[in-house]
């Protein structure tokens, strides 16, 4: 007797294991359903489903990348994130659940101040946050600047394919340089590059696999979010909030030091889901 759905499942969840992958199951199923093009649901719908050898060829292929560190997002070119389905590859930062807990700070700031309705996405790459805030705010307007041509790509073809080219624009360029100096907003978010370089190495192989200046953010981390510290002023309304993604407590403690000198106020650190420090907001 052949193989079943359910034993090619089986099959791929158990060479992921020992492949030392975090989520084997979630992955195949995620990564299988791609291959076969159905929805994740119909795998077990269809668990019986007798496979042909045609129908294992394209499953080897997705197990093969997987195993050799490449993002499941990559792999199936898409990532959910805040209720959306954005297209990712190569060359894109993968969004994160961790990154969802900023989106909801930034909508309960418009939605306590409805005459606010500018917001500034810096290192957008697929427009991940920008994107959510506006799909869920319909008054809110969006500029979302990425430097690397390949991320802004995807960033475009989200925009285009939510619907929201009206309120949403895609800028290249490095942080402020892309505006010109009347370009003011009432939030500026980002989720910028704060690996410290010394720990790049320890990373998973498939963090490694996305680009490298969307993650490195020199020896402490800080050098990007430094920039845009120190900018925000420039382009930040009074009564304005800055909401920007860091790594742990240490990087926390600093940027909110840095935001105090550049004289905001009500600095706030949030926390993910997990409990880990995962942003810090203040107001100018």
């Amino acid at each position: 007797m052949g193989l079943t759905l359910r034993d090619v499942l089986v099959l791929g969840t158990d060479f992921l294991k020992k492949k030392s992958v975090a989520t084997p199951r979630l992955d195949c199923e995620l990564m299988f359903a791609h291959a076969l093009g159905m929805k994740r649901l119909d795998l077990y719908v269809r668990y019986d489903m007798p496979m042909e050898e045609k129908d294992l060829v394209p499953l080897r292929k997705v197990l093969a990348r997987r195993a050799a560190g490449e993002p499941v997002a990559y792999i199936v070119g898409h990532k959910a994130f805040y209720g959306m389905d954005l297209e990712v590859g190569p060359g894109v930062l993968v969004p994160r659940p961790e990154t969802e807990v900023m989106v909801d700070e930034v909508l309960d700031f418009f939605a306590g101040r409805p005459g606010l309705n500018r917001m500034l996405d810096l290192c957008a790459g697929s427009g991940a946050i920008g994107l959510a805030v506006a799909v869920n705010n319909k008054d809110v307007s969006v500029t979302a600047v990425e430097i690397d041509d390949h991320a802004l790509a995807f960033c475009r073809k989200n925009v285009s394919t939510l619907g929201i080219r009206e309120r949403f624009e895609c800028l290249k360029g490095d942080l402020y340089e892309a505006l010109t100096p009347d370009n003011t907003y009432d939030v500026i978010v980002s989720n910028p590059p704060y690996v410290r370089s010394g720990d790049w190495e320890s990373l998973p192989p498939e963090v490694k696999a996305e680009p490298k200046q969307a993650l490195l953010g020199g020896p402490d981390g800080l050098d990007v979010i430094r920039r845009i510290v120190t900018g925000a002023g420039r382009h930040l309304n009074p009564g304005g909030m800055v909401c920007i993604e860091i790594g742990d407590q240490g990087q926390a403690d600093a940027l909110q030091e840095m935001l105090r000198v550049q004289d905001f106020r009500d600095t706030r650190l949030l926390f993910d889901l997990a409990r880990r420090p995962r942003a810090v907001t203040g107001i100018r």
